[in-house]
């Protein structure tokens, strides 16, 4: 990001930065390293005039707000079992059609 320092600060410049963010965190998301298990976008940038105003713009500051949501660890797996002569099995049907158990 430190191509961005020195530059005047424009509104190409704040679409610079966010487009920069933007390529970045998509290429995260392509690895696996962020995602959400709902599917959704799990990353944000805003980076222009509603986030750096003048006040601060004026005193040579530029910022970026970014919010990205990681991928979860399985740290814990819980399996329920359940054994006895009265149990009753159910079948499930898996992808791909195959009988499940």
């Amino acid at each position: 990001m430190g191509q961005y320092v020195g530059q005047v600060i424009t509104a190409s410049l704040f679409q610079n930065i966010r487009g920069t963010l933007l390529s970045f965190l998509q290429n995260m998301v392509n690895q696996g390293l962020l995602g959400s298990a709902d599917g959704s976008l799990p990353y944000s940038v805003i980076c222009d005039t509603s986030n750096n105003p003048v006040s601060m713009t004026g005193l040579g500051y530029v910022q970026a707000n970014v919010q990205i949501q990681y991928q979860s660890i399985n740290e814990i797996f819980i399996i329920s079992l359940e054994g006895g002569q009265t149990v009753q099995i159910a079948m499930q049907t898996l992808p791909g059609g195959q009988p499940g158990r």
